[in-house]
């Protein structure tokens, strides 16, 4: 039997916690799978992680502003780059809590940006960002702050590369 509903990990640190399960209780609420390392138990291997991240259709990366990432959660992060690079049509979503800086290795991708609480608003755009196969693959809609960063970062860049040029 064909799986026909959406399938989504959410990669996310122990500190995150409980913003994450608000997330994944709002995701379910609204029909879509979720999966993720929490609910695996203890003493399981990695193989169980790595598997629910390949079956997933998209991922969400929770990057918080309190802490850095500890190794699992670079381990998922791994693995989840990894799959996108496979799977292109695999999306890969960064969800930025508070003043987070996006990880170098999302750099490339546009990040949504939420509070401690979830603003329907900005779920909303999450949702259609999962639900719809043209957008997974795609940036996001994001705020204007987010979008001077992105701006001044590419900005850099380029100053960097013309002084190479010299």
């Amino acid at each position: 039997m064909a799986q026909d509903k959406l399938q989504v990990f959410v990669s996310y640190s122990h500190v995150d916690r409980d913003f994450a399960q608000r997330l994944i209780a709002e995701l379910r609420s609204r029909g879509i799978a979720v999966r993720h390392s929490y609910e695996i138990p203890q003493g399981e291997n990695w193989s169980e992680v790595e598997g629910a991240i390949i079956a997933a259709d998209a991922i969400i990366v929770v990057v918080g502003a309190r802490d850095e990432p500890g190794d699992f959660q670079r381990r998922e992060w791994q693995a989840a780059l990894e799959e996108t690079w496979e799977r292109p049509d695999k999306g890969l979503i960064p969800v930025l809590l508070g003043n987070a800086k996006t990880p170098s290795f999302l750099a490339d991708r546009v990040a949504l940006r939420m509070s401690a609480g979830i603003e329907t608003g900005t779920l909303n755009k999450l949702i259609r960002s999962l639900t719809d196969p043209k957008l997974r693959s795609r940036s996001v809609p994001i705020d204007k702050e987010h979008s001077r960063e992105r701006s001044e970062r590419l900005d850099y860049i380029g100053r960097i590369a013309n002084s190479l040029k010299d």
